[in-house]
């Protein structure tokens, strides 16, 4: 994504992001949260750029009040996912990461996907998402939208730079396969995964001290990529075969 500011429009920057071009205008009030989307922005910036013929759609979106800073941020993130839809896999799911690998959390509304990013948070893990996972054929893309997940580490819209550009291509996978009943008991035992597993190396390791927490079933590499599928709000609108390819090398589990 690259960032580039626009002075002799007034009140206005660009942003590029995958060959879409965002123009965003601040009029009346809403130049009061120029500098809040700015930070926002900042950090998926890499160098200046220029309008180009590579820019695949235009989009721009105005900003005049200090409420339109949130519709703003929805705006681009709706444009994101309908000009994407069919190039990446978009899950409902939360992911974080350690050095090694990437950990996607996937489950139903309720059953404690941001709670459980919330946690590894807390233990040291980067944010990714906790709503929204973007893969790609290159692996997993963290999508710039607003984190609001509050944590001990201060989570939130104004600290993008925390979420790391390139996660590891390593991934696993965690369903959680119903709302908790005792929350405690839960958060408990996403405690115990977040300090069992963020300093390890390999899947070989990783799936040794898995076994040591006793609640965590793994699940057949062919089950745990039918259960992914399913998982992918645009699973109609793509090629699924390099998804599938993607998944196979990935590693599963039930909690």
């Amino acid at each position: 994504m690259n960032l580039r500011d626009n002075f002799s429009r007034g009140k206005s920057f660009f942003v590029e992001y995958y060959g879409l071009l965002f123009i965003f205008n601040f009029s009346g009030k809403g130049e009061e949260v120029f500098e809040k989307l700015r930070v926002f922005f900042k950090h998926f910036g890499v160098k200046q750029n220029r309008i180009s013929a590579r820019n695949k759609k235009v989009f721009a979106i105005s900003v005049k009040s200090r409420t339109d800073f949130w519709k703003a941020i929805e705006k681009f993130t709706d444009c994101i996912i309908s000009s994407f839809e069919e190039d990446f896999a978009i899950f409902h799911a939360s992911c974080v990461c350690s050095r090694n690998f990437s950990f996607v959390f996937l489950g139903k509304s309720g059953y404690g996907k941001s709670t459980s990013a919330k946690l590894m948070c807390d233990a040291g893990f980067d944010f990714i998402t906790e709503d929204t996972l973007f893969l790609g054929r290159c692996g997993i893309i963290p999508f710039p939208k607003p984190i609001v997940l509050k944590s001990k580490r201060t989570w939130n819209i104004f600290l993008p730079e925390r979420v790391p550009k390139r996660p590891p291509k390593n991934i696993v996978f965690f369903f959680l396969k119903r709302k908790p009943e005792n929350y405690l008991d839960f958060k408990m035992k996403i405690k115990s995964i977040a300090e069992n597993l963020k300093d390890v190396k390999n899947f070989e390791e990783l799936e040794s001290k898995v076994s040591e927490l006793g609640f965590i079933r793994k699940i057949p590499k062919y089950k745990g990529v039918e259960m992914s599928l399913r998982s992918i709000y645009n699973a109609k609108k793509i090629e699924l075969s390099w998804v599938i390819n993607k998944l196979s090398s990935a590693c599963f589990f039930k909690i």
